[in-house]
């Protein structure tokens, strides 16, 4: 069934259509922000909203008034209405610049489209049994730039590492930086823990700045482990106890292996059950 999308400000009832100039579709200008739903609300909504604000201020994206946080927080619970994806929904909203010209734009005007889709699975985060099977991508070395940290519309380090991911007959593979450290996944944030520690790639490191990312960090905080944010080494993936994979959509996944190395998920497994308590509650 076709669902509702919102394409800068109109409600559309099928695919939006995009002129073949699209900047977004010629050159990647443009950023996106993918979002789970709890009822009518984002989770963790304050950061997806500062993450998304930072990237359009980076991108020189002026903003509009539709994507400020109070008036997106309403159209996004209409989005949710409209469609009765009240059980949970994952979102996606793509802004990029509109206007004429090649590299250099003749104008610099916001557009933006929100789409979705039902989610619903129990629990809101359910912590996956059989764990992830790594490889590991270093064809294509992550930059570590001031864009690093947001999910711009060129994706291209991720769809070729997920390619590989296949190729080499694995779940995933981690993603290795311009300095040859480990800093996340195809699409998800990475925390190592290893006796009482856990150790962390972020942003300084060219790290995504997942949303799920801190929450998870936090909760880690609070049972009183050390946080360590920086790169890691194969050698440190390897003498792991565990490993945490994190994203906005899925919650916490644990590795279940990383080349002959097997993994505990004693650990993640408690965190991902406080992260879904959080949520209850």
């Amino acid at each position: 069934m076709s669902s509702w999308l919102l394409y800068n400000g109109q409600w559309i009832k099928d695919e939006a259509v995009l002129p073949v100039q699209n900047r977004a579709f010629q050159y990647g200008d443009g950023l996106f922000e993918t979002m789970r739903t709890y009822g009518t609300e984002v989770v963790s909504a304050q950061r997806h909203f500062d993450r998304l604000k930072e990237g359009m201020r980076l991108l020189k994206l002026p903003m509009v008034p539709d994507l400020e946080i109070e008036n997106l927080t309403r159209l996004i619970a209409k989005m949710i209405n409209k469609n009765k994806w009240f059980k949970g929904a994952r979102l996606r909203l793509t802004v990029f610049r509109e206007g004429a010209g090649k590299y250099t734009p003749l104008q610099n005007e916001t557009s933006y489209v929100l789409v979705g889709e039902p989610y619903v699975v129990e629990p809101f985060y359910p912590f996956v049994g059989k764990g992830r099977i790594m490889g590991l991508y270093t064809d294509l070395l992550k930059p570590v730039s001031m864009l690093s940290p947001i999910k711009t519309l060129n994706c291209l380090q991720y769809v070729l590492a997920g390619i590989a991911a296949r190729e080499q007959g694995v779940d995933d593979c981690f993603v290795v930086n311009i300095n040859n450290v480990v800093i996340e996944t195809v699409n998800a944030n990475l925390i190592l823990l290893k006796d009482n520690m856990a150790i962390s790639p972020g942003p300084a490191v060219g790290a995504l700045d997942g949303t799920m990312r801190l929450k998870v960090l936090e909760l880690v905080h609070e049972s009183g482990m050390e946080i360590v944010q920086r790169g890691l080494t194969t050698e440190e993936l390897l003498n792991a106890d565990e490993i945490m994979l994190t994203n906005a959509v899925q919650g916490i996944v644990w590795v279940k292996g990383f080349g002959e190395r097997r993994y505990y998920f004693e650990k993640s497994k408690q965190f991902s059950a406080r992260l879904n308590n959080l949520l209850n509650n």
